[in-house]
């Protein structure tokens, strides 16, 4: 269905693709992998007509095009699923379906409302999702959202469908929907490519699997004759444990903050705990326990309606982040390209941005003090960029993700907290990351780390805090945190225990 070769492609001081061949085949998950930076969602976007290639060609069903937009590539069979939805949520499921291409009555300009309801009601039933058409999708959660991004797809005709990174916004309990969508759209004779940065995903859907490094081809394979160690060797171009995590004792029992009774509304309720200096502290739960909001509510992002802060023995009061900076709190958010990098600036302007006053002598920015903390940072955290005056759009995930804890670390921040620090990163990067949080707790930073990969929490963490429904329920320390309990205990399973419903107090 799909034929790529000798594909080419060049960003300013990057080479994003050299060379690159692939193909996907009909009835198939074609799965794409590599480290960040590989150029796997370069060579989607050129499929889909984002971005235009600098060589090579492509040939689609036996016919080789020239894909000129997003528009010529969906009459060419090319739909993409991407990380982010682009649903509109304040539209019902129908009108996001057919949003542009609305079917209309006799009488020119009037849209066929049942007509498009009824089809997409069809289209609904057809992968599985007993949902009205007529919903909004704001009221919808990110399984079904996701499932009206496919049926969207398949009502352009689709018969090759890109999906980048599509089981990064579900839960665990969540994968088994897609799974069985996916396999759906194989019976129907549908081409996928899938990208994805879980290698246990991978396995479960892939038939074929392409593995890229530094913008080349290295291996495809069928997934039956190879094996997840095998694809991690050649994606990062050396043996690498990644499981394993290099974990001191903690360096200090002081606390540095202690939040008390945080409360707000319904989504935080009564919230009680320490961080200590030189401690990794994880906080599990799944989405929607509050965990990205509490944090939001230490960092002054959001207001609390209740509660008490105190920073190094003191109690203090952060109304908003600048309150927050100043004291020695850095946060990375969970969205990184919306809330974290700035894609538009440089690397050194990333990196100095948010400890500016640093920068400055006399009120006026020291672009050569600016210039020397960033290349130190980038050479310190191993950041990836041709220079410091690389726009952070051209960087990989993993490096932005870099840039931006960068740029706290940049403040002198003494507490540092990380919302999903590893979401769409790849293993390499993910060790990386792994090492340079381990080395900022052996300096003596409190570092607290939200994951919705149990996991990477038992791995990394040395005090585990669950969240249920606002509230934490459980406090753990490494050596009793398994996956099965922090799961237990994520999902609402302590009843048997009377006081399960208490505020972990430390």
């Amino acid at each position: 269905m799909l034929q790529v070769r000798g594909l080419r492609k060049v960003y300013p001081g990057t080479v994003a693709l050299d060379g690159v061949d692939f193909d996907a085949y009909d009835g198939m998950v074609n799965v794409i992998v590599g480290e960040n930076g590989a150029g796997k969602s370069t060579l989607v976007k050129i499929v889909a007509g984002a971005v235009q290639k600098d060589g090579g060609t492509i040939t689609v069903d036996g016919n080789r095009v020239e894909i000129r937009d997003p528009h010529h590539a969906q009459q060419l069979g090319i739909a993409v699923i991407y990380q982010e939805f682009s649903l509109l949520p304040e539209l019902n499921i129908a009108e996001n379906i057919f949003l542009g291409r609305e079917p209309v009555r006799r009488v020119p300009g009037i849209v066929a409302f049942d007509a498009m309801q009824r089809r997409s009601d069809e289209l609904l039933s057809s992968i599985g999702l007993d949902v009205s058409a007529t919903t909004l999708v704001r009221d919808l959660t990110n399984p079904q959202r996701q499932l009206v991004e496919i049926a969207k797809a398949l009502s352009q005709g689709a018969k090759i469908l890109l999906m980048d990174e599509p089981s990064a916004v579900l839960t665990e309990a969540e994968l088994g929907s897609l799974y069985s969508v996916i396999d759906r759209l194989k019976e129907r004779g549908v081409a996928i490519v899938y990208i994805s940065h879980r290698l246990d995903d991978v396995f479960r859907v892939a038939d074929r699997i392409t593995v890229l490094k530094d913008g080349k081809w290295v291996a495809s394979f069928e997934a039956g004759k190879t094996n997840p160690d095998a694809i991690v060797s050649l994606m990062v171009g050396r043996d690498l444990s990644y499981e394993q995590v290099s974990r001191n004792e903690p360096v200090s029992q002081e606390t540095i903050l202690e939040v008390r009774h945080y409360s707000r509304g319904n989504v935080v309720r009564d919230v009680s705990f320490q961080v200590r200096t030189g401690e990794i502290l994880g906080l599990a739960g799944l989405v929607g326990s509050g965990r990205t909001e509490l944090v939001r509510l230490i960092f002054g992002a959001d207001r609390k309606s209740s509660g008490e802060l105190v920073f190094e023995g003191k109690p203090v009061e952060v109304r908003n982040p600048g309150d927050a900076i100043r004291l020695g709190i850095g946060l990375l958010p969970e969205d990184r390209k919306t809330q974290g990098v700035l894609l538009e600036m440089s690397v050194k302007q990333n990196i100095c941005i948010a400890g500016q006053r640093r920068f400055q002598r006399f009120g006026i920015l020291d672009h050569a003090k600016e210039a020397a903390a960033a290349r130190s940072f980038v050479t310190s955290m191993r950041i990836r960029t041709p220079s410091i005056d690389q726009l952070a759009v051209h960087l990989s995930g993993g490096t932005q993700q870099k840039v931006v804890l960068a740029k706290w670390l940049a403040t002198n921040c003494k507490v540092v907290i990380l919302d999903e620090p590893t979401r769409g990163i790849d293993v390499g990067a993910r060790a990386e990351i792994y090492q340079l949080l381990e080395e900022l707790r052996t300096r003596g930073l409190a570092v607290v780390v939200i994951s919705s990969d149990l996991p990477e929490v038992v791995r990394l963490c040395d005090r585990i805090l669950v969240m249920y429904k606002g509230r934490i329920v459980k406090e753990l320390p490494r050596q009793d945190a398994t996956v099965e309990t922090l799961l237990a205990y994520s999902v609402g399973h302590f009843a048997q225990e009377g006081n399960g419903h208490a505020n972990a107090q430390h």
